[in-house]
């Protein structure tokens, strides 16, 4: 995978980085009834999705995530969103 074609935990949500839990909890809810493979959804994107919800809804992993993007670690395509999760979000709009 080409990280230069992803974004952050907080792009697969489409929320900024200083969104509240609230905010985030909100826009994963969203997203995964379009993303569930149950209700038609992909399930690699779904993934993707629980994964970045699960790292930026507990306050420490987020803490510990931001401080990573801070120093210049949020490169890895393991923070990063796959075009699927994406495209799901553009077509909520």
């Amino acid at each position: 995978m080409d990280p230069s074609e992803h974004g952050t935990h907080y792009d697969v949500l489409g929320v900024s980085p200083d969104a509240s839990a609230e905010a985030i909890s909100d826009q994963y809810r969203a997203l995964a009834k379009v993303l569930h493979p149950d209700a038609g959804g992909d399930r690699v994107a779904f993934e993707v999705l629980q994964d970045s919800f699960h790292e930026i809804s507990d306050p420490g992993r987020r803490a510990v995530y931001d401080a990573a993007l801070a120093a210049g670690a949020g490169t890895s395509s393991e923070t990063k969103p796959t075009r699927r999760v994406a495209d799901a979000r553009a077509s909520r709009r």
